[in-house]
């Protein structure tokens, strides 16, 4: 079994496991969501190109205020 030597790599590897579940939450509402492996890699893939453009860089200190919600997930990757 190959180990992630890097939070990219681990990114990378989200996808190999397609469209399984990675998270299930229920919304206020009270309907559920599913979060794929596949579209939580890209969602963090696109998080991370788009701090890069606002010139975030490795060493840059970053801040997550996040409601309870399910894309937390995305932002913690």
């Amino acid at each position: 079994m190959d180990t992630a030597k890097t939070l990219q790599d681990l990114v990378h590897g989200l996808a190999t496991h397609g469209e399984r579940p990675a998270v299930i939450a229920v919304g206020a509402d009270g309907a559920p969501r599913t979060l794929s492996y596949r579209r939580l890699a890209s969602e963090a893939f696109s998080l991370a190109h788009g701090l890069k453009r606002a010139g975030v860089h490795e060493g840059s200190p970053v801040a997550i205020l996040s409601p309870n919600r399910s894309e937390e997930h995305t932002s913690e990757l």
